[in-house]
């Protein structure tokens, strides 16, 4: 899955140096989930605390799911709502844990799960620092609302 970056930045590619249009995530595998668990934690929370008090029929959980599935029969590509996610997260997370999830995600990102341009250039500890903090947010929404929830 490809997400295209609103700031680029520049890094080595084949001796030369240019300019990231997008970066490429890809599923974790069981060698990453320490660093998917915390993440998973903190997101599952801080949405446990947004719906606390609300109550769901059983039809509406059905007509939920058929929705949510009938979404992805239409069009397979489409992606969460990044921003949406991440907000959500930020409003109903707990002291000091979106700093943490940052954390987290920076160093699952940086595990061999996300390449620079469809290439075999990793996002390193080197490139996610040369990221805009926008793009890194929306990297992280993207990647939580489509492989970790």
């Amino acid at each position: 899955m490809d997400i295209e970056l609103k700031h680029g930045f520049k890094y080595h590619h084949e001796s030369e140096e240019v300019e990231a249009k997008f970066i490429t995530i890809s599923a974790f595998t069981m060698k990453q989930m320490s660093m998917v668990a915390p993440v998973k934690e903190i997101v599952m929370k801080s949405m446990a605390k947004l719906v606390e008090g609300v109550t769901l029929s059983a039809a509406d959980v059905e007509e939920a799911e058929a929705s949510k599935l009938k979404a992805k029969a239409e069009d397979d590509s489409k992606s969460v709502d990044s921003n949406g996610l991440m907000s959500i997260v930020a409003m109903n997370c707990g002291e000091g844990d979106l700093g943490k999830l940052f954390v987290y995600m920076g160093k699952l990102l940086t595990s061999g799960v996300a390449y620079i341009d469809g290439s075999d250039t990793k996002l390193s500890g080197t490139y996610i620092n040369d990221l805009n903090p926008a793009d890194f947010e929306n990297l992280c929404g993207e990647y939580i609302g489509n492989f970790i929830i």
